[in-house]
């Protein structure tokens, strides 16, 4: 029922498949969406963008208050960690939702912006040296508020400037295939490691050297003959659960602008 999420016992949270806890925060957020949307609404076009600054800093008192009751040096497991209300719980994932949707509705009613291709570089180098740091790696920021800003810039710029260099990159046909498989990859990925290693891995249950790289390439293997096999892959579970809800928003032949998808 994707409600293992709310649970503040991270053993059920995780439970059966970890990367599920995703799917109760966004079964939450999505039925949370007529409601947002409509307040977001009722409020003066030329204060949008104040929503969204209201959100985020919002996120930050939040994350603040957090770090300075020091609930991120807690394990995970504890009820009261910054991980917890942070990372898990669907109710701090609001401020992130209310930004996208600002961020649409900015861009729906606003043309395109000639130096939001700068933003687009500078927004995706944030993100790939955040994501590069070790000091990012689990810190409390890196919860969510780490990255809502750089996220929610790149978004924003890539929409309002489909035609720029790297918006053209990413909405290339083999990118947007990637893209479209992978969040079915994510649901299934952590039992499908679990399997190799149990399957081939050493006695400690790592892949290593050789062994392990063996272990990958099959594994590679398997994933590109699923499609006529009918195997495990990302590519017949996004079938599963994909394109079976998101068929009829396929962009046509020609199309597949990240413009389009706002």
């Amino acid at each position: 029922m994707a409600l293992q999420t709310w649970s503040p016992a991270l053993d059920v949270a995780f439970g059966l498949n970890g990367p599920g806890w995703s799917i109760g925060v966004e079964f939450f957020l999505y039925a949370l969406f007529p409601l947002l949307l409509w307040a977001v609404l009722r409020i003066p076009r030329r204060a949008w963008l104040w929503v969204g600054v209201g959100a985020v800093i919002l996120l930050t008192l939040v994350t603040g208050s957090l770090y300075l009751a020091r609930t991120n040096l807690l394990p995970w497991a504890d009820p009261a960690s910054a991980h917890r209300w942070l990372y898990r719980t669907p109710l701090t994932r609001i401020p992130d939702f209310t930004v996208g949707i600002v961020i649409a509705l900015i861009v729906k009613n606003s043309g395109s912006q000639r130096w939001a291709s700068a933003v687009q570089w500078l927004s995706a180098a944030a993100l790939v040296a955040l994501m590069s740091s070790d000091r990012m790696l689990f810190s409390i920021i890196s919860w969510d508020i780490g990255y809502l800003i750089p996220s929610a810039a790149l978004i924003w710029s890539l929409a309002a400037a489909p035609h720029a260099p790297l918006a053209r990159l990413l909405s290339a046909r083999p990118l947007v295939h990637g893209g479209t498989i992978s969040y079915a990859f994510y649901l299934f990925h952590q039992p499908l490691i679990h399997a190799l290693q149990a399957s081939f891995g050493g006695g400690d249950g790592r892949m290593g050297g050789r062994r392990g790289h063996d272990v990958v390439h099959r594994a590679w293997c398997r994933v590109r003959r699923a499609p006529r096999d009918r195997g495990p892959s990302a590519e017949v579970a996004a079938a599963a659960i994909v394109n079976s809800s998101g068929r009829h928003h396929r962009p046509a032949p020609g199309q597949g602008l990240i413009r389009d998808y706002v």
